[in-house]
């Protein structure tokens, strides 16, 4: 997990995050941010985990593994007490 930026270190519009890289023989697959607070346009259309995963690597299951270990992250925090939806975005 990547170290959380201070709040004096996150630009203004931003929030603090923590990530987890998806990597495989060296090579970046995808990514999941654990976001540690939310702003007006991420309450509403982000929430606190968003992720991606590069086109060439999708549909092998990593976005599930990664949203795994992100949830167990937070397991027993604030975070992992909040409300959970999803949205399908292709």
């Amino acid at each position: 997990m990547g170290a959380r930026a201070g709040e004096a270190q996150v630009p203004e519009g931003m929030v603090p995050a923590l990530y987890r890289w998806i990597v495989e023989d060296d090579e970046v697959l995808g990514a999941v941010s654990l976001r540690l607070r939310l702003n007006d346009f991420l309450r509403e259309v982000g929430g606190h985990i968003g992720y991606c995963v590069r086109p060439s690597a999708r549909r092998r299951g990593l976005a599930a593994f990664a949203l795994g270990a992100a949830l167990a992250d937070v397991r027993g925090t604030e975070l992992g007490r909040s409300r959970r939806y999803w949205i399908a975005t292709g």
